[in-house]
């Protein structure tokens, strides 16, 4: 009873549903992609400049026949930042429901496709 005589509410239920045990695996299942994704962000913006600069490596051809493996480098580069960015948006879909160490693996994934498509714009052969 409170001070005016009405009896008091019941006390707070958990945040959980009533009768079923808590599941703390669960309960950070937004974490590792969370933070892959922001790092990917990060990455990705490295990326576009070095994709941009990398443009200049093909100044001195007159088209894709005259300079093959330049041209070359850059398509698996470009391809390669694609599919890192297919690995960060599908990440988030099997987030929920997978344990953590598949969560963790899949996070990783999207960060090391990404730095390694920096390397490869870095690495542009020029002219040949």
């Amino acid at each position: 009873m409170n001070q005016f005589g009405a009896p008091l509410p019941p006390p707070m239920q958990p945040a959980h549903l009533p009768g079923r045990p808590r599941d703390d695996r669960r309960r950070y299942w937004w974490l590792p992609a969370t933070i892959s994704t922001c790092l990917f962000v990060v990455i990705m913006m490295v990326c576009f400049g070095a994709m941009v600069l990398s443009a200049f490596a093909t100044d001195s051809c007159n088209g894709p026949d005259s300079c093959p493996e330049t041209f070359h480098h850059l398509d698996v580069a470009e391809a390669l930042a694609a599919i890192a960015v297919v690995a960060a948006v599908g990440q988030w879909l099997p987030a929920y429901w997978s344990p953590m160490v598949l969560r963790i693996i899949l996070a990783i994934v999207p960060i090391i496709l990404g730095i390694i498509a920096v390397a490869l714009f870095l690495s542009t052969p020029i002219g040949k």
